[in-house]
């Protein structure tokens, strides 16, 4: 279950990243918007790796007693710290990007589902 999502928020971060690097160095084109139709949309990517982030550490914090724990090598306490900077990512940016849009006076819908209702005002901030 843990590789598994694992694996799925990989292929997300990994997609948003080489997506974002192909519009950046490719532009606007017709080239980037066909293998744009491949993979999810922006919002779906944040959405998507939301859903994945929270029964992945609850996966987690139910099985932390189960879990191999590090040799204290350098690059064991270097994956650990990158991989716990990613996971509090991974549940920031998308959890800001929902907060924005709140803010910002609209609800969020995807897929027909609504995930908020736009507030009754805009925010001020």
């Amino acid at each position: 279950m843990s590789r598994c999502l694992h694996w799925a928020a990989a292929y997300l971060l990994g997609w948003q990243f080489t997506t974002l690097l192909g519009w950046r160095i490719l532009g606007d084109g017709e080239f980037m918007r066909t293998i744009s139709n491949f993979g999810p949309y922006h919002g779906t990517v944040g959405v998507l790796v939301l859903a994945i982030f929270v029964p992945r550490f609850c996966w987690a914090f139910l099985n932390r007693k189960r879990r191999r724990q590090p040799d204290g090598s350098v690059w064991s306490e270097l994956a650990r710290g990158v991989h716990i900077i990613f996971n509090v990512l991974m549940f920031v940016v998308p959890a800001l990007a929902l907060r924005r849009a709140y803010g910002n006076g609209k609800g969020y819908d995807h897929w027909g589902l609504r995930l908020f209702p736009p507030p009754a005002e805009k925010c001020r901030g």
